[in-house]
């Protein structure tokens, strides 16, 4: 009996340390449709949906995102020719990472030459395809291609002068298979 009352007790006490580690041990957070697992042992969280467990976050994959954002090339240019007139921007996305891309973000500026204030004009309007100066693509690329996408001319302070305007996409957001960063709804999918 005596070794027992022992045995329980070293139980009982090993229980409770390892409760008390896990509480230290891990930071919990439930926002939106997501819970967010911060270890704080080994600096690493991870996210969960409904679904399971959709990628821990580190160092390491946010260098990997880092790297292979710039992988995603985007060049914007007026071309009624390839277009139309109605819609006359000729947007081509390219891949050349070696990621499976599942979603492209990206804004849109154009000015002057020689000026560098934007001639957008900023609304609230809800436009297919991009609210403001912001555009999303949902084409899914594998590694090494390319699509060419006819988009509408936002609205602008100034009326398109094909030849003193300059225009750019830039805060280009990509959402990859297989590493965390980018859209969350869509990773939750793929």
């Amino acid at each position: 009996m005596k070794y027992a009352n022992i045995l329980v007790s070293t139980f009982a006490i090993v229980l409770v340390c390892v409760v008390i580690g896990l509480i230290f041990r891990y930071k919990v957070v439930l926002e939106n449709n997501y819970v967010y697992v911060y270890d704080n042992f080994t600096k690493i969280m991870s996210i969960y949906t409904h679904k399971g467990k959709i990628f821990p976050v580190d160092n390491e994959s946010k260098k990997k995102y880092e790297k292979i954002k710039k992988d995603i090339l985007i060049t914007v240019k007026y071309d009624v020719v390839a277009c139309n007139k109605d819609f006359p921007l000729s947007v081509l996305i390219s891949n050349t990472s070696t990621e499976k891309l599942l979603r492209t973000e990206w804004r849109l500026d154009i000015n002057e030459k020689y000026d560098s204030k934007s001639l957008i004009k900023k609304t609230n309007d809800i436009i297919p395809q991009y609210i403001g100066n912001q555009y999303v693509d949902t084409t899914i690329l594998e590694p090494m291609e390319k699509i060419s996408i006819c988009y509408q001319l936002p609205q602008m302070t100034k009326p398109f002068n094909e030849d003193n305007m300059i225009m750019r996409a830039y805060d280009v957001t990509p959402t990859f298979a297989n590493v965390y960063e980018g859209d969350l709804d869509t990773l939750s999918r793929f």
